[in-house]
């Protein structure tokens, strides 16, 4: 199972870069949307609100692509539990992938 949960940590290490590389845009995408939607209802514009709606899908799609990549580092976390001495081994490296992910997925989730 040592091939198995190594090549489980290469995946997430190379999703969570991804998401590292994508969290920017999304965050980028999510402001706008906000910001847009927020200016559209304050002028009570409904070609406004109409156009900004396209902003707010947008931002829903690039968030939901990065909220999904942590459902997957979730999922391969829960399959390397299955190998204790892999944990040990390789725990601070587990730890560093874990932090990262479940502090982005809390933070993306509330936008």
């Amino acid at each position: 199972m040592a091939d198995t949960s190594a090549q489980t940590l290469a995946w997430m290490k190379a999703l969570d870069k991804k998401l590292t590389t994508n969290e920017g845009p999304a965050k980028k995408a999510y402001e706008l949307a906000l910001r847009n939607m927020k200016q559209a209802i304050d002028n009570e514009s409904e070609d406004e609100i109409q156009l900004a709606q396209d902003d707010v899908k947008n931002a829903s799609s690039t968030v939901d692509q990065c909220l999904h990549a942590c459902q997957q580092l979730h999922q391969y976390t829960d399959a390397l539990q299955q190998d204790r001495e892999f944990l040990v081994a390789h725990r601070a490296e587990i730890i560093k992938v874990v932090t990262h992910f479940g502090t982005k997925q809390k933070e993306m989730a509330k936008w």
